[in-house]
């Protein structure tokens, strides 16, 4: 069992040392780097025939301030209009629709607000940062005694020196390069902020090691 369980700590350490070289690897060569992304919602009432009477618009601008004459002047306005009847129209038709989908009298005014572009936000109470937070505390203490004296002390609690009844395990199996490698290419592609290095790119890395002569098609 010590020799068990120094090589268990043996791999910890191995571990967390490819994991923080790996980490440090990759903040070096390709380091993190953060963009202000405008995502604006999608309208449901904004549809491709909305889009291409744009488009015509956009051309007719262009027409008239390149030219400058009246009658280019009119038929951009008369695009505008197009545009603006089109947007109203499927505006009307999907507030009708949702309307219509409305079951109850709760759901009728929350629909209502969210068109209205009401927005509906607890508010919390008035108070310093640091006094509202001691009073939260303050009360989900007094709830977690009261559900003590409720409860009482006929449950005992657990010894945590008690020995375990559970299995032990005595021995592990090798695990052999070949197997880390079928499992690692047959993984998702996909990662996450706790991976130590994208999962992709750690997939590149061993088909560059299995086929070298892949690497000038990567």
């Amino acid at each position: 069992m010590s020799d068990a369980a120094s090589s268990l700590s043996s791999s910890t350490i191995s571990a967390e040392c490819l994991v923080s070289t790996l980490r440090d690897t990759l903040d070096k060569h390709a380091p993190v780097v953060t963009r202000t992304i405008s995502v604006r919602p999608v309208a449901p009432w904004y549809t491709l025939d909305i889009k291409e009477a744009k488009r015509k618009r956009r051309q007719t601008e262009r027409r008239w301030r390149k030219s400058g004459l009246q009658v280019h002047r009119d038929i951009l306005a008369h695009q505008r209009n197009i545009i603006n009847s089109l947007i109203r129209s499927h505006k009307k038709a999907d507030f009708t629709k949702k309307l219509e989908e409305v079951k109850t009298t709760k759901e009728l005014f929350q629909t209502t607000d969210h068109l209205m572009g009401h927005q509906t936000s607890s508010s919390l109470p008035p108070g310093e940062d640091k006094e509202l937070c001691n009073q939260f505390l303050l009360t989900f203490n007094n709830k977690i005694d009261n559900i003590r004296t409720f409860l009482g002390n006929d449950t005992p609690l657990p010894d945590e020196h008690e020995p375990s009844t559970g299995n032990t395990m005595t021995e592990f199996c090798y695990v052999t390069e070949e197997e880390i490698t079928k499992y690692i290419l047959a993984s998702s592609p996909k990662t996450c902020d706790l991976d130590p290095i994208p999962t992709s790119l750690l997939i590149i890395i061993i088909i560059m090691k299995l086929f070298p002569s892949a690497s000038s098609y990567l």
